[in-house]
Order: structure tokens, then sequence, then C-alpha cells
């Protein structure tokens, strides 16, 4: 009989009884055990612990391979945090930083795409400003130049509708100025000229109507002229003729009231006793022979006297 419950006890024809360890029939192909032969209960088996006291990894036993440590799955789906499984406590995240360092775009995180970097809208909503981000210093507003250079426009900015470039009014409200703009020097005024080119007017120019052409007084206030205007030598005085065509008229002017025709007893008068003098208006003075009577004769002076 064996002498415990590890060994065999058998009979050998040359030797007698023989006692062999008979332990190895306790082991079996089955890794998940460890297996022993105690002397007093035989065949023992005991499984094996396969914790290795990471809770990153799922733990069992393969019967062919023993132990076998997997990495636990746990959400990794939120692209906004990178993962990682502490062995002791277990899955953890750290949010993801999506700062470019860049304060030209605005930066946030998208469960499904991860970090989004999106550029700064710098609009101010004017038309009056180009605007763009500087990288170091954010957005920059500088103002629109509206100058067209073109003196005659004022140039203004509208926020709505961006640069107004407004045509000068150049009127002066001044009749007697031509008014002109130039690209390059603005508003003029010039003078206009209101000569008629006619010397029987007096050219002026009046700011409310403009060229004022009045016609000149040629009057000398002188009955013995008749007063009137050239166009091209303006006031021409000529004498008034003041014969009548009467030859037994004296004619003569008085300024104050012009021609004056006198009749005179004296006009005909040839201081001679022996003529007989009038005055035929058609043919003028007709000196008759005054007859003297018988016995006489005429004498110059006396006229008739006797013989």
């Amino acid at each position: 009989m064996a002498e415990d419950a590890c060994h065999t006890a058998y009979c050998d024809s040359e030797y007698g009884c023989e006692i062999t360890d008979d332990s190895e029939r306790c082991y079996y192909d089955n890794k998940c055990y460890t297996y022993d032969c105690d002397e007093y209960i035989g065949c023992t088996s005991t499984p094996i612990i396969c914790n290795d006291y990471d809770i990153c990894t799922d733990d069992w036993c393969d019967t062919e391979q023993g132990c076998v440590s997997v990495p636990i799955s746990y959400d990794v789906s939120d692209k906004c945090y990178t993962y990682y499984c502490d062995p002791t406590s277990g899955p953890q995240k750290i949010p993801l930083i999506c700062d470019d360092r860049d304060i030209c775009t605005t930066d946030t995180c998208e469960p499904y795409t991860g970090c989004v970097n999106t550029p700064v809208y710098c609009d101010d909503g004017s038309e009056c400003t180009d605007e763009y981000c500087d990288s170091e210093c954010g957005c920059v507003y500088s103002l629109v130049d509206c100058d067209d250079n073109d003196d005659c426009t004022t140039d203004s900015c509208d926020r709505e509708e961006g640069c107004i470039n407004t045509s000068v009014v150049c009127d002066d409200d001044n009749a007697c100025t031509d008014d002109d703009c130039s690209y390059e020097g603005g508003c003029s005024h010039t003078p206009i000229n209101c000569n008629d080119n006619n010397e029987c007017t007096t050219d002026s120019c009046c700011t409310f109507n403009g060229c004022k052409n009045t016609q000149v007084d040629c009057d000398d206030y002188d009955e013995c002229t008749n007063d009137y205007c050239d166009p091209n030598e303006g006031c021409v005085y000529l004498d008034v003729e003041c014969d009548d065509g009467n030859y037994c008229t004296l004619d003569s002017c008085n300024p104050h009231t012009g021609c004056v025709y006198v009749e005179s007893e004296c006009l005909c008068n040839d201081f001679n006793a022996c003529t007989i003098d009038k005055c035929e208006p058609f043919t003028g003075c007709v000196y008759t022979p005054v007859e003297c009577g018988d016995y006489q004769y005429c004498d110059n002076v006396a006229g008739c006297i006797n013989l």
C-alpha cells in the first residue's frame, strides 16, 4: 500500500513491492489553474488569479494562454479631449488646447471635428474704414481715403454709402463774374466783359442784374447844335443850320433859344439918298433910283435938290 495519496504501490515480480510517484496525473493543460498533489487528499487544482491590479485592463484567463490582460475600451468620441487611462484611477480626459496663439482667430472646439480656428470678423459695418487683422494687434481700422484729387468736389464719407464726392458750387451770386471750376485750381470768378463796342453806351455791371449798357446822353444843352451819337465815334455835335431862306432876315443862333431871325430896316440901307432901298425875301436887297422932279437933281446925301 502507498504511503500517501501521491504515490502508487505495486508489486514487481523481480523486486517485489515498489512505490512510484504518481503526482503527474494531477497536472492538466488548462493554464487557468495551478496543479499540485497533496499527500493526504491527492490531486488539487487552484484557479489562477489574473488581476494585474490595473483598472485600465480587462483581465481573464485563457485555458491555453493563461492570464490575458486587454486594455479596456472607453468613449473617446469627443475630439475636444485627449484621452489616457490611469492604472489607478481609470480613464481620464484632458481638454484639448485649441489656442493657436493668433489673435486674429477665434479658437473653439467642436466635439465631432476638434479644434476650429475661425478668422476674426473685423468688419465694423462702416464703408468709411478699411479693416484687417494684425497678428499682433488684432483688428485694425483705417479711414478710407476719399480724396479724388479734384478741387471741384467736396470729399466726404457716409457710413453706409462710403465715399461721396459732391460737386463744388462755385456760384458767387455775382452776375458780373463768370464762375468756373478747374480740376486743379478749384473755383474761379472771372469778371465778365460788358463792353458792347458801342460808343453810344456807358458800359457797367450790376452785381444782381449783370451787364448794363446805358445810352449816352449827348445833349450839350446848346440849342445851336444838333446832337447825336455815332456808335463808332460817340457824341457828335453839328451846328444848327439857321438859314430860313429869307434874304430879308439876319439869321443867327442863340445857345439858349436856338435860331433867331431878325428883320432889320438897316439890312438893305445903302446910305444913298438917291435910291429907294427895300428887300425882297427871295432876291434880297433891291435899290431903285429915286425919280426927282423936273429941275431937280439927286444928291447922294441930301436926295432931290432943286436946281
